[in-house]
């Protein structure tokens, strides 16, 4: 409830909406948003993310400056 709440705020102060207005769409495009750690370094690699999943990201309230690419 709390991230349903959270979206129907952002979705007003952003001009932006969920899939298909359903909170399980916009997991599953999140579903592919993955970073894996080699063993033998301390860096995160992964693939680039999509504008349209920074912007579910941004909904759900999870940082606004989030990277399009997970290195760092």
């Amino acid at each position: 409830m709390r991230m349903l709440y959270t979206v129907k705020e952002n979705e007003q102060k952003l001009d932006l909406d969920l899939p298909g207005d359903s909170l399980d769409k916009a997991m599953a495009m999140l579903k592919g948003i993955m970073a894996i750690r080699p063993p033998s370094k301390a860096v995160w690699a992964g693939r680039p993310i999509s504008k349209r999943a920074r912007d579910i990201l941004e909904l759900l309230g999870i940082n606004n400056k989030f990277p399009r690419n997970l290195k760092g």
